[in-house]
């Protein structure tokens, strides 16, 4: 998917919410969208989840101050399909245009949002946020030849210093220049050196995650030395979850998450689990999902703050209870496990950009 994908189909999308349907108006939209894609930092998370219908204050504030600079005599009073479409339009800009955390943490959260049982209001957007943060996995770990062309230095023809006949003075000139011609040429290579060894240090770190990430999916045991096979499929899908999304040294993770976890999970990838279930084994585990509050973008890591908050040994429903009205998300929707520990995997990557 490419910007040019997103203008061949901004009228498509936007048209159910559209009142008068004409090219300059959509020229207008679409420089609304890209007014907000441009300031998306700090709102991703209220972005998607009105791409996904779910249209707060704080986005709906958000979205009319960047149509007010377009026409600041526009009315949003009753236009709020238009807002959601706007915001998914203004997502999918940003998923598809730029490589950057803002683009990883709107794509990851729109995968999160699917997870948790929200529509996007245009089709197409989980698709684009699938391909791209896949794309984005993998253009941050490709090994690109860093030694090759930055350290090409021409050094060109240099001075020297005539020797002396024996009693006769060194000539300074002469020295001075050779002095400065060396020391251009250790510029020149110092130059080369900054652009070469940070492109290296790129190279190598990817190549240490991928090994350790290969060494790890083989081996039969987690990393206190409990052997998998001894593990519940709950447990197993919690645990790779954490200890891959520890040895994922950039984000977002790599294209091959998922097949990692589904080859730990082995003949268990396929069994149900609920978010619930998963945030009941996370609980037991520890897992830290940093400071985040409770967010319907992390329904696993706030099934987990809130199962602390109300419930206790003998009471599953009470905090059950609470997610389903304070976040309008079902503890109780189940997933494969394979797909449940991609999420707990996915909400620990989100937890670490909204740290950054």
């Amino acid at each position: 998917m490419n910007m040019e994908f997103i203008d061949d189909n901004l009228a498509r999308w936007l048209k159910p919410a559209l009142i008068e349907e004409d090219a300059d108006r959509l020229d207008y939209y679409r420089a609304v969208a890209v007014s907000a894609e441009g300031d998306m930092l700090g709102h991703e998370l209220i972005a998607v989840l009105a791409a996904h219908g779910r249209l707060g204050p704080e986005a709906r504030n958000w979205l009319a101050g960047h149509l007010a600079k377009q026409d600041d005599t526009f009315v949003t009073d009753g236009r709020d399909e238009l807002l959601r479409r706007l915001a998914a339009v203004a997502v999918a800009t940003a998923v598809s245009g730029r490589s950057d955390g803002v683009a990883a943490l709107a794509g990851l959260a729109a995968r999160s949002a699917a997870f948790a049982g929200l529509d996007a209001v245009i089709q197409e957007l989980p698709s684009i946020a699938d391909r791209r943060v896949a794309q984005m996995g993998r253009n941050v770990r490709s090994r690109v030849t860093a030694m090759a062309e930055p350290l090409s230095v021409t050094v060109g023809k240099q001075p020297t210093v005539k020797k002396p006949a024996e009693g006769e003075a060194v000539d300074p000139t002469q020295v001075a220049a050779a002095v400065t011609a060396q020391a251009q040429v250790i510029k020149k290579l110092i130059g080369a050196l900054d652009e070469a060894l940070p492109a290296a240090a790129g190279r190598q770190r990817s190549l240490d995650e991928e090994v350790e990430m290969l060494w790890w999916v083989i081996r039969e045991s987690d990393e206190s030395g409990k052997p998998w096979a001894s593990q519940s499929g709950v447990e197993r899908a919690v645990a790779a979850a954490a200890e891959l999304a520890a040895r994922t040294l950039v984000l977002p993770g790599p294209p091959s998450a998922g097949h990692l976890l589904r080859r730990l999970l082995a003949n268990e990838a396929t069994e149900n689990a609920t978010i619930a279930d998963l945030a009941v084994e996370a609980s037991k585990q520890g897992l830290a999902f940093g400071d985040c509050d409770a967010h319907v973008l992390l329904p696993v890591a706030s099934c987990v703050r809130l199962r602390s908050e109300f419930g206790t040994a003998t009471d599953e429903e009470t905090w059950q209870n609470a997610v389903q009205n304070k976040l309008d998300v079902d503890p109780k929707r189940a997933a494969s496990l394979a797909e449940g520990s991609e999420q707990v995997y996915r909400e620990l990557q989100i937890a670490r950009l909204l740290a950054q």
